[in-house]
């Protein structure tokens, strides 16, 4: 081949054998034979919409978080317990002597450190006509049950029919646990500045 002939030559002619040229045309600017383009910055583009998901993701997840927390601002809070209280009304015979006029009742609990003082000055008050009766949260743990007691050492002074007249829950003095009952007893009987806590009028 001669000088004329190399000049007129296609350069695809003059390389080598087995190695591939350089692209021709429309190749080199990343455009493929039949018109569709190559997308030169195609991992590019996939970075930038993977970025975009992962930032929708996160925003949906941050509005459900927030969602859950207002929800739980608003729930309304459970229901708590705001007193004790002691039963208006006694079946006489789940305690002793129910024939007695009277009945003194006493709710207390072992790990109660007022409890036996209550106590102590209940049982000075049985007599003929007063029945006192101690009821232990864990040995009469039904009666405590039955009659709501939530709360020791509760005193209850109830008459011949059950109906509760006084109630003490606390501690309580000798003075106004005596006074009481003698005023139930005897209508009248205290000064008129005497202490009458825990009397129920009579129905």
């Amino acid at each position: 081949m001669d000088v004329a002939q190399l000049s007129a030559a296609d350069p695809a002619d003059l390389r080598p054998p087995g190695r591939p040229g350089p692209p021709t045309g429309r190749h080199r600017y990343g455009l493929r034979p039949s018109g569709g383009a190559i997308p030169l910055f195609g991992p590019l583009r996939d970075h930038a919409r993977v970025d975009r998901i992962v930032l929708v993701v996160v925003l949906t997840a941050l509005a459900v978080a927030v969602a859950v927390v207002a929800q739980r601002r608003r729930r309304p809070p459970a229901p708590t317990l705001t007193g004790h209280t002691l039963p208006d009304q006694l079946d006489r015979a789940d305690f002793r002597r129910p024939e007695a006029p009277w009945l003194v009742a006493v709710f207390t609990s072992p790990t109660c450190h007022t409890c036996a003082s209550v106590w102590e000055k209940a049982m000075m008050l049985a007599s003929d006509d007063v029945a006192v009766q101690r009821l232990e949260a864990v040995e009469d743990k039904a009666l405590h049950t039955r009659y709501g007691v939530t709360a020791v050492p509760g005193l209850v002074v109830a008459d011949a029919a059950g109906v509760v007249r006084a109630r003490f829950l606390g501690p309580v003095t000798a003075t106004d646990l005596w006074a009481t009952v003698a005023e139930l007893r005897e209508p009248g009987s205290l000064p008129d500045a005497a202490c009458d806590h825990g009397v129920a009028p009579a129905p």
